[in-house]
């Protein structure tokens, strides 16, 4: 997958009010997580794919530090290919954004920055042995052709298995791990209006409000039509999580849950 995040420098709008550009950039970044977990569930199960290597790259526009504060990177599901390669020293930092040294960036306040990179998913039979930046000048023209540097990455070929985006039965599940959390979504169980018609006072049919319900998380993630399986398999592996983890003589023994139970709906 290939990456342009959005920079700090231009804002980013939605609903008529811009956004925090960390949480457009975790916004974007979680939606191309999804979109790959997706398409490795599908390789596994229609053709049967077993190893399955994924690289995002591209222009993150951020520091390596907002990339590991969940499970993107600080967890382990994607490596920095540049730092299992290079050190940190300041003569092969791997600056791909300069305005110290290519002038179509001098203008720039940001100063020295490693923003271009390549991540590629723990595990994966694609081996880093070697990244360079290209600077892209000549001799004729000392002029570099973007203000940016490019970045130069070559792999071989191991035996390995590479660690999946999505395993249930060892709670793997990068995009439920990288999704922007949102105060807009909750996980609800939702009460039969019917049987509760009954208790007056406590369920006006007549309501505009939510539906009778029990809140058990509050502050979910952002929900769109691209990321609504994705949020029920997520909730789904977390509960059946608990009840696997639970002793015999546990009160949630006697309880049951249907996978079919589970669904989004929208509420105006």
């Amino acid at each position: 997958a290939n990456v342009h995040l959005p920079s700090d420098k231009h804002a980013v709008v939605r609903a008529g009010s811009k956004l925090p550009r960390q949480l457009a950039r975790r916004r974007e970044l979680s939606s191309i997580i999804g979109h790959l977990q997706t398409t490795e569930s599908y390789l596994k199960r229609v053709e049967s794919r077993t190893e399955i290597n994924h690289l995002i790259m591209g222009d993150f526009n951020c520091s390596a530090s907002e990339l590991e504060d969940g499970a993107f990177a600080g967890g382990g599901y994607f490596q920095d290919f540049w730092s299992e390669i290079q050190s940190a020293s300041s003569e092969i930092a791997g600056y791909t954004f300069d305005p110290i040294d290519n002038s179509r960036a001098a203008s720039s306040s940001l100063g020295q920055r490693r923003i271009d990179r390549i991540y590629l998913n723990t595990g994966a039979e694609l081996e880093p042995v070697r990244a360079d930046v290209i600077h892209g000048k000549s001799k004729v023209d000392t002029i570099p052709p973007s203000d940016h540097y490019a970045l130069c990455a070559q792999f071989l070929l191991r035996d390995s298995e590479p660690r999946a985006l999505y395993n249930p039965l060892q709670y793997y599940n990068a995009w439920a791990a990288n999704a922007p959390s949102s105060k807009d979504s909750m996980v609800a169980i939702i009460l039969d209006s019917e049987e509760m018609e009954h208790i007056k006072g406590i369920y006006d049919s007549d309501s505009s409000l939510l539906s009778p319900h029990i809140t058990l998380l509050y502050g979910f993630v952002e929900l769109h039509h691209e990321s609504l399986d994705l949020s029920i398999k997520a909730v789904k592996d977390s509960i059946n999580g608990v009840f696997q983890e639970q002793p015999s003589s546990s009160s949630l023994s006697s309880i049951s849950f249907s996978e079919e139970s589970l669904d989004v709906f929208e509420h105006r």
